[in-house]
């Protein structure tokens, strides 16, 4: 089976949400235990002082962000935990689907699973809106917050096309980071989180080591499009080497490589 298949296709998607939805719920309980830490420790942080309601939100934001990140980042590392053993990896391989409809399978069930444990960020800043409410404080949500951000008068049209440029670039960028988590979970068999975090850990550090007086000379302007035009080169390149890694998947396979 070479050729992608819809029937099929869903038929793998509701193998993976079926076996997975334990993982599923499980991963969203977590996330919105986490960013309700996060806003309990934001609000008791200022018990000794009159407390401000936009400082609880930036603080409980940026912890939260923080929590995200690794949150997403670890997902994509262990999307190919269940086949490290030999029993999950000859269900999957055994499944009546082509490569493409089992990897793009896994890839749409992980990109649920993250946005789903994300999207708690909204619940538990609710219940946080409700908790200042009650508590007789000013009730701010951070997501309202999040939707003045670059809505002000002041910037000139240039500026905020460049502020709507570094966002892109900032999500791109994210993006990009995530596919390398993505080749990495499909190239290594064992402890794919832990060693794709070392490699990346040592490619900033050689980046800003020997690249970065490169561009220091261009304009801010020049250096955000060159990133943009990297990051979605980098996505593209990232997720090609993913698929055919796993592509060339075997059931007996090297101890740390899924090759």
């Amino acid at each position: 089976m070479k050729h992608f298949n819809m029937k099929r296709f869903a038929h793998v998607l509701s193998y993976t949400f079926s076996t997975s939805r334990r993982n599923l719920l499980s991963g969203m309980l977590g996330m919105l235990m986490c960013y309700l830490l996060m806003f309990f420790v934001a609000n008791f942080s200022y018990k000794d002082t009159t407390v401000n309601s936009s400082m609880v939100v930036d603080r409980a934001y940026d912890m939260s962000s923080l929590c995200t990140l690794i949150f997403v980042m670890l997902s994509v590392g262990t999307i190919f935990r269940p086949e490290e053993s030999k029993q999950g990896r000859t269900a999957l391989m055994l499944l009546p689907a082509s490569n493409l409809e089992k990897f793009l399978g896994r890839w749409v069930y992980l990109w649920v699973y993250t946005q789903a444990g994300c999207l708690m960020f909204a619940v538990a800043d609710g219940l946080n809106y409700v908790y200042q409410l009650t508590h007789g404080q000013e009730a701010l949500s951070a997501l309202s917050c999040l939707v003045e951000v670059g809505k002000t008068s002041s910037l000139t049209a240039h500026e905020v096309a460049m502020w709507r440029l570094s966002m892109a670039d900032l999500f791109l960028v994210f993006m990009a980071v995530h596919a390398f988590y993505l080749l990495g979970s499909t190239l290594l068999r064992r402890y794919a989180f832990i060693v794709t975090s070392a490699v990346l850990a040592l490619l900033v550090i050689l980046w800003f080591w020997h690249f970065e007086s490169l561009f220091s000379a261009l304009s801010a302007e020049r250096l955000l499009w060159l990133l943009f035009a990297f990051a979605i080169v980098c996505i593209i390149l990232f997720t090609w080497l993913a698929y055919r890694a796993f592509c060339r998947w075997q059931l007996i396979t090297r101890k740390y490589l899924s090759l």
